[in-house]
């Protein structure tokens, strides 16, 4: 069985957080974000307890990513909105694959300007579209 895990990318510090709690009526919960007050519902009901490593934040606040299941070749998670690359390629001669949910077809894709398919290698992710990096250096 899949594991279910998210990641999210909060706007307002430009930073990226794992997600602990997931409300999908009101938001989520993120480790990593500077810390913040508890949350309240509007009848005055505590909703989430607040402690140091994080704080709630709203929907609006943060672009969800979604975990593909997959692992890269150094063993690392490959989320939705990641750039991945073929570390057998040639050097200068990577190109980089944005991982995509398709809805129609509810699977991870790759997107870029080539054809790919997650059999075809043991991809490497590079960056991902909120932490990008210069693509000259991809494969060096």
């Amino acid at each position: 069985m899949r594991t279910i895990k998210f990641r999210a990318w909060l706007k307002a510090e430009s930073k990226m957080c794992t997600v602990d709690l997931l409300r999908f009526d009101t938001g989520v919960f993120l480790i990593g974000a500077e810390p913040g007050a508890d949350h309240y519902s509007s009848d005055g009901k505590l909703r989430v307890n607040a402690p140091d490593n994080g704080r709630f934040v709203f929907n609006g606040e943060f672009d969800l990513m979604q975990f593909t299941g997959l692992l890269d070749k150094n063993e690392k998670e490959i989320y939705e909105s990641d750039r991945v690359c073929d570390p057998y390629a040639n050097p200068g001669e990577g190109e980089l694959f944005t991982v995509k949910y398709d809805n129609e077809m509810a699977r991870f894709i790759l997107d870029g300007e080539g054809d790919a398919d997650w059999d075809e290698t043991d991809w490497q992710i590079y960056d991902n579209i909120y932490e990008s990096k210069p693509t000259k250096q991809i494969i060096q």
